[in-house]
Order: C-alpha cells, then sequence, then structure tokens
C-alpha cells in the first residue's frame, strides 16, 4: 500500500506515536558509533594494546558478525516479543559499550563483539517495528531513522578522536557513546509495557497465507538486492579514499571528497525511501542504481581530477541512498506476509554473508589500478536493479490479489 493511502489509521494518536518514533531513532542513533567510534581512536587503543592485527581484525569485522548473529534474532522474538527482544539488544549493547575500554585486551574484543550482535539484532528488528507502528509511513521513516544512523557515524568518527585528546583519556571517549543506547532503553520500557497489555502477533491473515508458496521467491530476490546494495556500500565507503588517493589525490583533499559523499547520501536517503512508498518504485530504483552506475563509470576516465572525483562522489553518494529503501522494503513486505522478523533476519544474515567477500576481494585484487573492481562495481549495480525490479513488480502483484481476496472475503459475509 501507498503511504499517501493511510494504512494505519486505526493505529494510536499522534501523542501515542511520538513514543515509538523517539525510540526507534535514539536507537538507531547507538549503532554505528559501536564501530566507528573505535576506529576513530584506533591509533591510541594500539599503544596500549600492542595487537594491531586483532584490532583491525575487530574494526572490520561487523559484516560478518551482522550474517551470523542476525539468524538468532526470531529464536530471541518468540522468547521475548518484538518489543522485549530490542530492548534485550540494547540493554546488551549498553553495557558491551560500557565495559568494552576499561579492561584488557581480550575484554575490550569480547565487549565489542558483544555490542555488535546486539547491533545485528536490531538492525533486523528496527524495519519490523517500523512497519508495526508506522504501517502507512514506512518509507518516511525508515528514511529519517537511517539518516539519524548517518548523522550518528558521521559524528562518532568526527568526534571521538578529538573528545580522546581533549581528555586525554581514549577509554572516557569511547564510553561516551553509551548514552544513546541508555536513552533509547528508557523510552522502550513503557512501550514494553503497552506491548504485554496488548500482546503483538505476526501471523498472517487468511489472505496473506495464501501467499506463502510465494515467500521463498520474493527472499531470494531480496537477498540478492540486499546483498548488492551492501557489497557496493561497504566497497565504495571502505575503499574510497584508497582509490582517490590512487587517482593522484592528496590524503587531505580525498578526506574531504569522501566527506561530500557522505553528506550526499544523507538528503537522498531521506527523500528516497518517500518515493518509493508513494508509488515511484521502478523510477527510484532505476535513480539510485543509475547512479552507482554512472559514478563508477566516471572513476574509469583516465586523468580523473579533482572535478571528476567530485562528480563520481555526488554520483556514488547517491547511489548509497538505495539503503534505507532496501529497508523499506523489507518491512513492507514483511508486514503483508505477517512475518517481519523472520523475514528481515533471512535477508539481512544471508545478504550480509554474501556481500562480505566483495570488499574484501576488492583490497586484495587491486593495486593501484581500480579499473577491474569499477568494472565489477558496474556489473553489481545492474545486478541490484533487476532483482529491485522484478521484487517491486512481485509485491505490487501481491499487494493486488490480498485487496482482491479482501473484497471477495467481504462480499461472500455480505
Amino acid at each position: 500500500m501507498d503511504e499517501s493511502q493511510g494504512a494505519g489509521a486505526k493505529g494510536p494518536g499522534r501523542m501515542a506515536k511520538l513514543l515509538p518514533l523517539a525510540a526507534i531513532y535514539l536507537t538507531a542513533a547507538g549503532m554505528r558509533p559501536v564501530i566507528t567510534s573505535l576506529a576513530a581512536v584506533l591509533d591510541q587503543v594500539r599503544v596500549d594494546f600492542d595487537a594491531p592485527v586483532v584490532l583491525s581484525l575487530l574494526v572490520s569485522s561487523p559484516m560478518p558478525i551482522f550474517a551470523m548473529a542476525g539468524f538468532l534474532t526470531p529464536l530471541v522474538v518468540r522468547r521475548l516479543g518484538t518489543v522485549g527482544a530490542i530492548l534485550a539488544a540494547i540493554v546488551v549493547c549498553t553495557v558491551g559499550l560500557a565495559l568494552r575500554p576499561w579492561g584488557s585486551l581480550a575484554q575490550l574484543v569480547a565487549c565489542t563483539v558483544l555490542a555488535l550482535c546486539a547491533t545485528a539484532l536490531i538492525n533486523v528488528l528496527l524495519p519490523a517495528l517500523t512497519a508495526s507502528y508506522f504501517p502507512d509511513r514506512i518509507g518516511s521513516t525508515t528514511g529519517a531513522y537511517t539518516g539519524v544512523m548517518t548523522v550518528s557515524t558521521t559524528i562518532a568518527a568526527a568526534a571521538t578522536a578529538p573528545l580522546a585528546l581533549w581528555l586525554q583519556n581514549w577509554n572516557l571517549a569511547l564510553t561516551i557513546w553509551v548514552v544513546f543506547p541508555v536513552l533509547a532503553a528508557l523510552l522502550w520500557l513503557p512501550l514494553l509495557r503497552r506491548a504485554k497489555s496488548e500482546p503483538e502477533t505476526e501471523s498472517p491473515s487468511p489472505s496473506q497465507a495464501k501467499q506463502r508458496p510465494t515467500k521463498t521467491g520474493f527472499t531470494a530476490l531480496l537477498v540478492v538486492l540486499f546483498a548488492t546494495q551492501a557489497a557496493l556500500a561497504f566497497t565504495i565507503m571502505g575503499w574510497f579514499p584508497t582509490m582517490m588517493l590512487s587517482r593522484g589525490l592528496s590524503a587531505d583533499v580525498a578526506g574531504y571528497v569522501f566527506a561530500l559523499l557522505l553528506v550526499v547520501g544523507l538528503p537522498v536517503g531521506l527523500i528516497a525511501p518517500t518515493l518509493f512508498g508513494r508509488g515511484h518504485r521502478i523510477g527510484v530504483l532505476a535513480t539510485l542504481s543509475c547512479a552507482t552506475i554512472a559514478g563508477c563509470a566516471v572513476l574509469l576516465v583516465p586523468n580523473l581530477g579533482l572535478a571528476g572525483a567530485v562528480i563520481a562522489a555526488l554520483l556514488l553518494g547517491t547511489g548509497t541512498a538505495i539503503f534505507p529503501v532496501v529497508l523499506a522494503i523489507i518491512g513492507d513486505l514483511g508486514r503483508l506476509t505477517g512475518q517481519g522478523v523472520a523475514l528481515s533476519g533471512r535477508v539481512q544474515s544471508l545478504g550480509y554473508a554474501t556481500a562480505t567477500a566483495v570488499p574484501l576481494l576488492a583490497g586484495l585484487a587491486t593495486g593501484s589500478d581500480w579499473s577491474f573492481m569499477y568494472i565489477a562495481l558496474i556489473a553489481v549495480a545492474c545486478v541490484q536493479f533487476v532483482a529491485g525490479a522484478r521484487l517491486v513488480a512481485g509485491i505490487v502483484r501481491l499487494k493486488s490479489r490480498v485487496r482482491d481476496d479482501a473484497k471477495a472475503a467481504l462480499a461472500a459475509r455480505q
């Protein structure tokens, strides 16, 4: 259903919706600093712990951890409920963030992995909770909370090192980022009480149950879509500064151009899922995929120069905004089939597991010449668009069938 149709008209009033909205935003704000804050002070941490290989692997571990831990989410939800599960994950994340800087290297590694596992559960749960609380505004709400994630990522990456220098203590600078999950947990507590008084269910309606035979096909396409966007995003985010250095830009200029790429993704990430939710589905997917293709094509141009680097950053930053669109699709399809958490868990786990290899291979397979990698990324973006277009067409047909079934059931009762 398009967002403009107002599917959630029977939900709680405006004030009652502010609490889950704030809880979702604060939860999103606390996710990315788990790893970006540590990466920002990695050189200082290495001074205290002479284990550069272990620390480097720890900073590069989110995708494999997200892939493994995501599978556990449906099991946790069956025991605690969706709201109980996200509150438990936030508490675990809080404990991990609070304890990790104040002990041995083993404690730092264990607590960071613990916090990342909790973040993986939150990754899976947020699309389902967004669809549950805001079924009429899945796209815009998803775009907003992913925007919050981007802002908190940037702030943690930019502010942690200066904080550590100002405090003369990297341990305290890392601990500061516990504030977001603490505040988020306080907001989820009353929502948990509300959820217990109104038991939740993900059981599909009879019309939804008829669609279960199609679920495997949808899941496969959604896994491909999620895996391709994750592979593109992690490769571009992880290697773009190095790509710029290989084209002759200085380190500081490469950093500025990379910052431009990140900044561009924020407004586009807010707009794209909203337009997608209003019915411009194929257009949004085509625009974002073509932006990535065009950005990689620009990078293939000899003698790129600063102007070419800026154009590539603008295009690639636009292309990375497909992430909130994919999350909105997960939430929408999960609500439609009554399998929100299970679908999100399967898709994110399999998607991250598949995508993990691409940024790693990028580092191994490329030296000073990135041309082969640019061509490979263009191919991945093409697969991303084809999978997304086929998925969207299937969802539109499924929604039409659900509406027809609902009309037939209403006519039969009359």
